[in-house]
């Protein structure tokens, strides 16, 4: 048991110094960003001057890129809806050469015709209940006028 406490008292001596070593290189390193951190800085704040203009070809930059990505999407856009509208031309095109479209034109003409032998069938049937109305109102003045010519010859 003694052994075991004492191999575990050197290992824990062994990380010790593993940890201040690495504590020590940490604060080394810290030191070293501090200062190259300083003398950005220093650089920044000696031009002025080149900081206004590199900000504003940033600036332009950005800009550029917004109108170019902005185009792009455009462009894009327009290149889709031109595939589409080539896509529904080739479409028919292709739809017309088969039977199907031949077959679908004769269908159409043929609903056509009965619509209008309909619309036709419609007027004449008006054309009749109207004559028929007219016989009967015709035949009623007629029977009228008799009564009245009746009427005054029998006074």
């Amino acid at each position: 048991k003694a052994e075991r406490f004492t191999q575990g008292l050197a290992e824990k001596a062994l990380l010790e110094k593993e940890i201040r070593e690495l504590v020590a290189h940490r604060k080394q390193l810290q030191e070293t960003l501090d200062s190259e951190r300083a003398i950005i800085s220093i650089l920044k704040t000696t031009s002025k001057e080149k900081a206004m203009s590199s900000m504003k070809k940033f600036i332009k930059t950005w800009q550029n890129k917004l109108l170019v990505v902005t185009l792009n999407s455009w462009i894009g856009y327009t290149d889709k809806v031109r595939k589409k509208k080539q896509s529904t031309i080739l479409f028919l095109k292709r739809w017309r050469k088969i039977n199907l479209y031949k077959i679908f034109v004769r269908w159409m003409e043929f609903k056509n015709e009965e619509k209008k032998a309909r619309y036709i069938l419609r007027k004449y049937a008006i054309r009749l209940k109207l004559s028929a109305c007219a016989r009967v109102l015709n035949s009623w003045s007629d029977f009228v006028g008799r009564r009245k010519r009746v009427r005054n010859v029998c006074r």
